[in-house]
């Protein structure tokens, strides 16, 4: 196995808050949801962040919690990502599966249109970007990282 070019104990922890801050968003306590999608794109003069609570019964409404703390802690996780000589993320998903306490964390090095929400692809791209229950081991360990953290 390949051992990791960039700070990986840093971006662990780094996507821990990440998930604090969007359970513990005072603003979005009494919204229901029960996943939540969050989308960053990094530009050379700006970060944009957008997202959307999901719920089970297939509602969805526009929301950003975190703020610019969460925003702080996503360019620190670019930051602890990025490998020495190497090219950074150009895009990020943060996805929590409320129910399931999954948290999981996607680049996108090539495009910042990957997941770009237009008025044209808007209700398609919604549902592309819930969250969906998975198996992953990465996600697993982060779940349970995240999950004793957040119940301790």
């Amino acid at each position: 196995m390949d051992v990791p070019a960039f700070d990986v104990t840093s971006a662990s922890e780094i996507i821990i808050s990440l998930g604090d801050l969007i359970v513990g968003d005072s603003e979005y306590r009494d919204v229901q949801w029960d996943a939540v999608t969050l989308v960053v794109t990094v530009a050379d003069s700006h970060q944009h962040l957008f997202g959307y609570f999901y719920t089970n019964d297939g509602g969805w409404t526009p929301g950003n919690p975190g703020g610019m703390a969460l925003l702080d802690q996503v360019m620190a996780l670019r930051t602890a990502t990025t490998a020495p000589g190497k090219r950074a993320w150009k895009v990020c998903r943060i996805q929590l599966i409320r129910e399931e306490m999954q948290l999981t964390v996607d680049y996108e090095y090539r495009s910042w249109k990957r997941w770009m929400v237009t008025p044209a692809n808007l209700e398609t791209r919604v549902e592309e970007l819930r969250p969906r229950p998975g198996n992953d081991s990465a996600a697993e360990r982060t779940r349970r990282s995240w999950w004793q953290r957040f119940t301790h």
